[in-house]
């Protein structure tokens, strides 16, 4: 009775190995609910340096941001103090507009006037006309 036995039960273990072999090389694998230590960690370690590179990155962007307004910031001031200067100087001439010497001067170089009793005296081309 043994040996009837026996290749039913190779049979058997053969139809079982055959089921093995088939799933371990012809189908993926069954997705696990618990992933593998290896495979946490490789995920980890990928969104670790997409973090790291994405930082980098930013900081990089961000000191030639600040590169770039120290320089608009060093252009502004070096404008607001040519315009103080001009403000200045505007100042000064409005001030001596108001005087009776800057009246005067105005009158005398652009209008020709002269003082009661005063005789103006005027310089002819030479130049040859032809």
């Amino acid at each position: 009775m043994r040996h009837a036995d026996k290749p039913q039960e190779n049979l058997l273990f053969n139809r079982h190995l055959i089921e093995v072999l088939r799933r371990f090389f012809f189908q993926a694998k069954e997705a696990s609910p618990y992933k593998t230590a290896f495979e946490r960690l490789r995920w980890r370690n990928v969104v670790f340096a997409f973090l790291v590179l994405y930082l980098s990155i930013s900081f990089v962007t961000g000191c030639y941001l600040i590169v770039d307004l120290k320089a608009q910031e060093n252009q502004l001031i070096e404008t607001r103090v040519e315009a103080l200067k001009e403000q200045k100087n505007i100042k000064e001439n409005v001030l001596y507009m108001k005087t009776d010497e800057a009246v005067e001067e105005v009158a005398r170089e652009e209008l020709g006037m002269v003082k009661p009793g005063e005789v103006l005296i005027t310089q002819k081309d030479n130049a040859p006309t032809g």
